[in-house]
């Protein structure tokens, strides 16, 4: 079985591209604009999310 080495600063990056990613369909979904207001709505919407997939 081979061994699967991940680097943390790999990891990192992958989960800012993932969350840039979901930045940005929530963006187009919502007809919004990159601002702050629209990132903390996006982080609120985001992080209930993934308690609410946590908890099912």
């Amino acid at each position: 079985m081979k061994k699967i080495i991940i680097r943390e600063s790999d990891l990192d990056l992958y989960c800012e591209v993932k969350l840039l990613n979901e930045y940005n369909k929530f963006l187009n979904k919502n007809n919004l604009t990159n601002s702050n207001e629209s990132y903390s709505k996006f982080l609120i919407e985001f992080l209930a999310g993934r308690k609410n997939k946590k908890g099912s």
